[in-house]
């Protein structure tokens, strides 16, 4: 679980500090299944991870807790997938409507679904029979990242915590290679690179996509 902590203060703005004398915080809880509320609560409010909830799992939880909704939740989802409601296990409907279906407040920070965001459900999350639950809109399946938050949470996080922060970028560390919008690159000297038939080039991405910087 605190691997799931330290990832978050790695990769964000956020820093999580030992709670002394306050009446709001979040707390661990060691018990059935793995959740959380969506955002600011009020008082105790505990995330609960079962002995099966790996760091992957930590991530997506705290995402909740600061106040990313489920990807698929979405006011503009239809446009990228369709939910199999048939296929979904009684009681966990709730989990696959939007945030206006369920008329609380929401926001889209990248201007398209993210498949990539750790906030994303599986295509067979919660299913009660085998058969997809969350499918594209051509009908096909698709993976979902399990171990790390992608660029466009990143983004979320910045834009929800620091109306003046620098781009998500600055989050980013040197020394690291990291897997955006499909493309392996190497952070270095607060640049990107890549490694190509002619050696290390360096990289400038605009609007989701990456270019040779020459």
């Amino acid at each position: 679980m605190f691997d799931g902590k330290k990832h978050w203060e790695e990769n964000t703005i956020l820093k999580f500090i030992r709670m002394t004398c306050v009446k709001n915080y979040i707390d661990y809880d060691i018990g059935r299944g793995c959740s959380f509320y969506v955002g600011f609560q009020g008082g105790r409010k505990e995330i609960t991870l079962e002995g099966g909830c790996f760091t992957g799992i930590t991530i997506h939880e705290i995402g909740y807790a600061v106040g990313l909704w489920h990807e698929q939740s979405r006011m503009d989802r239809n446009t990228y997938v369709d939910i199999l409601y048939e296929n979904i296990e009684v009681g966990k409907e709730h989990n696959f409507q939007t945030y206006g279906e369920r008329k609380l407040d929401g926001a889209e920070y990248t201007d398209e679904l993210d498949f990539d965001s750790k906030m994303m459900y599986g295509s067979y999350d919660f299913s009660k029979n085998g058969s997809p639950t969350i499918v594209k809109g051509n009908g096909d399946t698709y993976n979902v990242n399990r171990s790390a938050l992608s660029s466009g949470d990143l983004e979320g996080i910045m834009q929800m915590y620091s109306a003046n922060a620098p781009s998500y970028e600055a989050t980013y560390r040197n020394g690291n290679y990291y897997t955006i919008d499909g493309v392996n690159v190497y952070r270095m000297h607060d640049k990107w690179y890549f490694y190509s038939e002619d050696g290390w080039r360096e990289l400038k991405r605009k609007e989701g996509n990456w270019f040779f910087a020459d």
